[in-house]
């Protein structure tokens, strides 16, 4: 583009240079046409980028990271002139458009188009934008090149993707074993949970409920079988979503596909993170599962929601105390996980802890003994390092 730019303007001082030696029509006229040159292509390009049609869409309701969505795209030139030289670039970041090249160029002729159906990938769980991002067009003689946004994106809201396996390298069976945690003073063994469908009446906790503006229920721990508690950290510490989504998305994915490994072992769990309040799940079949899998599909991360707010809370919850196993999902290990782990131990009730990170922040205060903690990056396969 600059090589041609280049050449007209040779072509017009030459041009110009001619006029004032000799004149002429014949030297007039090369220097009119010269400078129309520029002139035409800043025409073509403004009739371009006024007329140009682009359609996509994409077929479904619900979308899946890492998931194919059948994606429908099509560019069409609907004038009686040709676009000469355009280039589609994507939204690239969080998703990938199978079997289109946006660098390549298209010529498209009067009443026609380009059509594709293909499929996108969308990598993370997340809203996010996808799809047509931005038109680069060309003029005739590769002059200039003026670049549109659209103006109508596609925005999705995508769920995390489930991983269903059958072992775990990080995770021994035999924590899942019946717990020997001892009982304490401090955590009565008549504890409260939040109330569920089928629950009796007789058992709500009317005190607690008021305090906690919603619905519990009293549980004897001598009736019912101890669950794997997982404590999942909601709090977002990086603004830029390039940095942040991954590691949302890492995180989601942990605690679901524990949560689905420990419903297989016929363990219940209670999982507990924070938005405005604390939040709690007790899920100990496939019904609970689906509720559980729908919230954190649409759960929020925030820097208000503080993860040392979440383990300071759970450290005077009886709920928590009443588990097999604990397990940490954090983005970074911090004092206040360290305490309440070793609260927990003190009882014996077993713990586990991953902590996802890029970055040496997450794990600078981990301890090198007597805990049991796996290190896990956003980009970590998950069924071959979990």
């Amino acid at each position: 583009m600059r090589k041609n730019r280049l050449i007209v303007l040779a072509l017009w001082i030459l041009a110009l240079v001619g006029i004032s030696i000799s004149g002429g029509p014949v030297t007039y006229g090369f220097f009119f046409a010269v400078t129309l040159v520029p002139v035409v292509s800043i025409i073509n390009i403004i009739a371009v980028v006024t007329k140009y049609r682009i359609h996509q869409t994409l077929e479904g309701k619900y979308f899946t990271s890492n998931e194919p969505i059948p994606f429908h795209f099509s560019l069409q030139n609907e004038t009686f002139f040709a676009f000469p030289s355009l280039r589609v670039k994507f939204f690239t970041t969080f998703s990938t458009v199978n079997d289109i090249d946006d660098t390549k160029e298209f010529e498209i002729f009067p009443d026609s188009g380009i059509t594709k159906k293909t499929n996108l990938i969308c990598k993370y769980r997340g809203i996010y934008e996808v799809g047509f991002k931005l038109l680069e067009v060309r003029d005739l003689f590769h002059l200039f090149c003026f670049t549109c946004k659209n103006p109508e994106t596609l925005k999705v809201n995508i769920r995390p993707k489930l991983y269903d396996l059958d072992n775990l390298k990080t995770l021994s069976i035999s924590k899942l074993a019946k717990s020997t945690s001892q009982s304490s003073s401090d955590f009565p063994d008549v504890i409260s949970r939040e109330y569920q469908e089928g629950d009796s009446t007789k058992l709500i906790n009317w005190k607690l409920s008021a305090k906690n503006q919603k619905l519990m229920v009293r549980t004897l721990t001598g009736d019912t079988q101890k669950s794997v508690s997982i404590i999942l950290g909601s709090q977002r510490d990086y603004m830029d979503n390039k940095i942040f989504i991954p590691l949302e998305n890492k995180l989601l994915e942990i605690a679901l596909c524990l949560t689905n490994f420990c419903l297989k072992k016929n363990t219940p769990v209670n999982a507990f993170y924070m938005q405005d309040t604390l939040h709690s799940h007790f899920i100990q079949d496939s019904t609970t599962f689906q509720a559980f899998y729908d919230d954190l599909s649409i759960m929020q991360f925030s820097p208000d929601f503080k993860n040392e707010n979440t383990l300071i809370a759970l450290g005077e919850n009886p709920e928590l105390f009443n588990s097999k196993l604990v397990i940490f999902i954090l983005p970074q290990w911090t004092v206040h996980s360290q305490i309440l782990m070793e609260k927990l131990n003190k009882y014996n009730i077993a713990t586990k802890a991953y902590i996802v990170c890029d970055s040496e922040e997450g794990y600078t205060q981990i301890p090198q003994s007597q805990v049991d903690i796996s290190v896990l990056t956003s980009e970590a396969k998950l069924e071959e390092e979990l």
